[in-house]
């Protein structure tokens, strides 16, 4: 659940960004980035204090950590706010970590 979605506040797109980057943080790290009760869980996705991915995978380049901090950004205005920014964002740091 997205941030604006567990304060109910107004969601669009950018909340499926948000999943996306839980997704990938699942992903890079073999982890959530928030684990406990129902509650406990909201109030983490409302806080953002992530563990930043390269910190939980040391083999994960900080590139691609950073990628998944800004589709994670808990301020809507500061994620990724499109796809096409999302298959940019990917395209880039492929470019830099290949």
């Amino acid at each position: 659940i997205s941030p604006e979605q567990a304060q109910g506040l107004i969601w669009d797109h950018r909340s499926d960004i948000y999943a996306l980057g839980v997704i990938a943080y699942a992903m890079f790290s073999g982890k959530l980035p928030y684990v406990g009760e129902p509650m406990s869980l909201l109030f983490q996705h409302i806080e953002g204090k992530a563990k930043p991915v390269h910190e939980v995978r040391d083999t994960v380049n900080p590139r691609v950590s950073l990628l998944v901090q800004k589709l994670m950004a808990v301020d809507v205005d500061d994620r990724l706010q499109t796809m096409k920014e999302v298959a940019e964002a990917i395209r880039d740091v492929l470019k830099r970590v290949a």
